[in-house]
């Protein structure tokens, strides 16, 4: 709240108001705070396809969703649905698929709802499950942490047909950073309720008769926060608002005795 009262002018209000006006342009400099409004990135509707690429990241291999054409090569992840578990799918050893990474000096907000699609299918009739997406960040060491289980809420059964059928997630993510360096991920899992003994489930994908994939949200919302960000700009919120309320208080002060001053003596020489 800027400072008000009878004691402050209207050009000391207008200092504190720049006062803060340059705090706040500080923050958003050091990435405390985003800019005024995020600018969009992915979207509902915007297909992000599972590609037959790979990508290393420190020691790991990761396969890679983007908005490219697929190359029609299908690939195929697949897991044993042997025993009651949730299984992730891969293809060879992969089964983490990730998007670029955030670029320098920016920030990505995840928060929305995201859209999954798998095209699944068992090899054999007699299982049950349910299709589950996990949501992660992967930083470039390869380091891979969930974030969110994507599910299902209508537990439909995916392993009651042969033929892959699309099959699709919609949940909500609530506001989620990412920074500079650090990508978003998906793992795709069945969780097994009913085994079938000896059967698979199967994710085809890079194909547009399969076309796995997702309908992300993320947006560009700041920078990438500095070290020691915080200490300098509560520094400068500290040497700012000071000033400010120094100026005006003293103002205020020196305007009220001033003029208790000129009363009571203006009185006595009266009297």
């Amino acid at each position: 709240m800027l400072p008000s009262g009878p004691g402050l002018t209207m050009s000391q209000r207008n200092r504190a108001f720049k006062s803060l006006h340059l705090i706040t342009l500080l923050a958003m400099m050091f990435g405390l705070l985003p800019p005024f409004g995020p600018t969009a990135a992915g979207a509902n509707g915007i297909n992000y396809r599972l590609q037959g690429t790979t990508v290393v990241l420190g020691s790991t291999t990761f396969g890679q969703v983007t908005t490219t054409t697929v190359t029609e090569s299908l690939q195929t992840a697949s897991a044993s649905i042997g025993s009651p578990a949730v299984v992730t799918l891969n293809n060879s050893g992969v089964s983490t698929f990730v998007f670029d990474e955030v670029p320098s000096g920016q920030t990505y907000d995840l928060g929305g709802d995201w859209i999954v699609k798998g095209y699944l299918s068992a090899s054999g009739i007699g299982g049950t499950g349910t299709f589950e997406v996990t949501l992660s960040k992967v930083n470039a060491a390869g380091t891979v942490t969930p974030l969110y289980t994507l599910f299902d809420p209508t537990s439909t059964n995916v392993l009651g047909t042969t033929t892959p059928t699309l099959r699709t997630l919609t949940n909500s993510v609530p506001t989620t950073y990412l920074y500079q360096g650090e990508r978003w991920a998906l793992s795709f899992n069945v969780a097994v309720s009913v085994a079938l003994p000896g059967g698979t489930v199967s994710l085809g994908y890079n194909t547009s008769a399969q076309p796995s994939g997702v309908e992300p949200i993320y947006r560009i919302v700041g920078g990438t926060p500095t070290p020691g960000a915080g200490t300098q700009v509560a520094t400068a919120l500290s040497t700012s608002v000071s000033t400010a309320l120094s100026t005006s208080v003293s103002t205020a002060l020196s305007t009220s005795v001033s003029t208790a001053l000129s009363t009571s003596v203006s009185t006595a020489l009266s009297t």
